[in-house]
């Protein structure tokens, strides 16, 4: 995603810079995630559960890659759709990784819909804070 990135927005950064950035992002969004649902588990007495839910998870995020990657890097970075499809497609793709992220932690956590829901959000608001993150300390400089 970094080199799709970086071709597809036109970012004037070093690539050194942009990579070091990128790389800073992915180790503290690994950390980041994992860290608040531990924290969250024990307040809600579901540390129990934590390992089950990080596990399915992190395979989540392996088919996250498997479906994200070939649709930016085949679809988009090659031309064969437009930014405003892409834009569309991209957004069904996220409403669809949040109900199953939801899905996810309704099964392993044992929460109510409303309560996997918000987990869901949860990861998604730590990834936006950080890409919005890396995108400004990969612009300014």
């Amino acid at each position: 995603m970094l080199g799709l990135r970086y071709a597809t927005f036109g970012l004037q950064a070093d690539p050194l810079r942009v990579l070091a950035v990128e790389a800073i992002a992915y180790v503290i969004f690994w950390v980041a995630f994992p860290l608040a649902m531990y924290h969250l588990t024990q307040a809600l007495d579901l540390g129990d559960r934590y390992r089950l839910h990080i596990v399915a998870y992190n395979w989540a995020q392996v088919i996250q890659i498997a479906v994200l990657v070939p649709i930016n890097t085949l679809l988009f970075a090659a031309g064969l759709i437009q930014t405003t499809l892409y834009s569309s497609i991209f957004f069904v793709l996220q409403i669809v990784i949040l109900v199953y992220e939801g899905y996810i932690a309704h099964v392993a956590l044992r929460l109510p819909r409303p309560g996997a829901f918000g987990v869901a959000m949860l990861s998604f608001l730590i990834v936006s804070v950080l890409e919005s993150c890396s995108l400004a300390l990969q612009k300014a400089g």
